[in-house]
């Protein structure tokens, strides 16, 4: 009689639920060069949020009410949490009005209370519009991944 054993290592990478985060609101620090309007190189609106998970992933979505950008006009935004720089988010004139979705992957931030920030990166040219940013309506959906603690799978087999 023969006796076979394997036995390995086993760990899994499970997906982490969705945390949807509020941003921006109301109460963030909104810094815009002209009333409402981004069209300034560094227009700002940033806040802290505690995130209670690992994330990998975000899907941020924008309310955009307005939206006169024509020609070559366009907004670039910097969105960033803590010091990370989750990705650029390009507002056209094609965009129009309503919820405009981007989707990043970045290295892995740690739960706890990070700044979210987006950033204005550029100047629209003269006479090629702005675009608002509506303080209700807008939120990033965070995941990610979580390891499971590693476990022994062991399997005897006989073999005759």
């Amino acid at each position: 009689m023969r006796f076979l054993i394997i036995a390995s290592t086993l760990v899994l990478a499970l997906p982490c639920l969705a945390e949807t985060i509020d941003f921006p609101t109301d109460s963030d620090t909104w810094e815009i060069s002209s009333a409402n309007y981004w069209w300034h190189e560094g227009d700002t609106v940033y806040g802290d949020r505690t995130v209670t998970a690992p994330a990998s992933q975000a899907d941020v979505y924008l309310n955009i009410p307005y939206n006169s950008l024509s020609g070559d006009g366009y907004v670039e935004l910097e969105f960033t949490i803590g010091p990370e720089v989750i990705g650029y988010m390009v507002i056209l004139p094609s965009h129009g009005t309503g919820i405009v979705s981007f989707s990043f992957t970045f290295p892995t931030i740690p739960p706890g209370t990070h700044e979210f920030r987006y950033y204005e990166t550029n100047l629209v040219c003269g006479g090629c519009g702005s675009i608002q940013i509506d303080p209700t309506g807008g939120y990033v959906e965070l995941s990610g991944t979580t390891a499971v603690q590693p476990g022994t799978w062991s399997s005897v087999k006989s073999i005759y």
